[in-house]
């Protein structure tokens, strides 16, 4: 986002778990020194305590780790196979990673061919 607008204000927004996305891209960007003029978030839940404890325990998962869960709910989420596990991804540099990330994501017919990790 700050390769596009490398200074705010920002406007930013989410929907259900977008929601929380934007709020944490918020929070970084006011640590940043930024402005967020408007943070609109729509149908999100307000954290728990039991959202708390989840959130303790994905603290010490590396980027591995992330990127296999994600990719799991993504499956999911669009009923589409992906086979990215963390035990493949752990061998890996964090830019193989995305790499390899990336070429189930366009093999899925999930990303356009010609997308890259840097976008």
């Amino acid at each position: 986002m700050q390769d596009l607008q490398p200074q705010g204000p920002y406007f930013l927004g989410g929907h259900s778990y977008g929601g929380n996305v934007a709020f944490e891209m918020a929070q970084q960007l006011v640590n940043q020194g930024q402005q967020v003029a408007l943070l609109a978030i729509i149908d999100s839940s307000a954290p728990t305590y039991k959202d708390k404890q989840i959130l303790l325990d994905y603290i010490n998962w590396d980027h591995a780790r992330w990127l296999a869960e994600v990719s799991k709910g993504i499956e999911v989420y669009l009923d589409k196979t992906i086979d990215i596990s963390y035990k493949t991804l752990q061998v890996l540099t964090v830019e193989e990673q995305l790499k390899y990330a990336l070429n189930f994501f366009k093999l899925a017919n999930m990303l356009p061919p010609n997308a890259e990790s840097g976008n």
